[in-house]
């Protein structure tokens, strides 16, 4: 686990105060944490073969081969828990000497 997924694990329950938290690469345990953390994910064994490519064409230059820069993959939001709608705002309580 890295980033905010660690950070969930070391804390016990909910941080206090009301947030919203997410996290980049769907990573491991995310939705183990408590809440749920939400994530992006990404094509990571795709974006390992793209680099790849990328790599060997810039090594051996074929006559008429192109490489596409920059490369844009497809990314998605895993919505769980970790975020939500914005607390409704209560009206401060008045103190009765």
């Amino acid at each position: 686990m890295k980033g905010l997924a660690l950070l969930y694990a070391s804390v016990r329950g909910r941080p206090s105060g009301p947030r919203a938290e997410a996290g980049k690469d769907d990573v491991l345990g995310a939705d183990f944490c408590n809440p749920p953390l939400t994530t992006i994910a990404s094509p990571i064994d795709e974006a390992g073969q793209v680099a790849v490519t990328m790599l060997l064409g810039q090594l051996t230059p074929r006559a008429g081969a192109t490489v596409q820069n920059p490369v844009i993959l497809p990314s998605h939001l895993v919505v769980r828990a970790s975020i939500g709608p914005a607390p409704k705002a209560t009206a401060p309580r008045s103190v009765v000497a």
